[in-house]
């Protein structure tokens, strides 16, 4: 669990930091992933 809050802190300091249009698309699909892997947390621990 706690990994997942420092990442959810990390995210949007990526997010501001990367200002080209590459990254922008690099951290929108990290943002993405990272989504993807909370829901499967939470379904697995429901």
């Amino acid at each position: 669990m706690g990994i997942v809050a420092l990442a959810s802190i990390n995210l949007p300091e990526i997010i501001r930091l990367k200002l080209t249009t590459i990254d922008n698309f690099t951290a929108l699909f990290i943002l993405v992933v990272h989504n993807n892997q909370i829901l499967k947390s939470l379904e697995l621990g429901a």
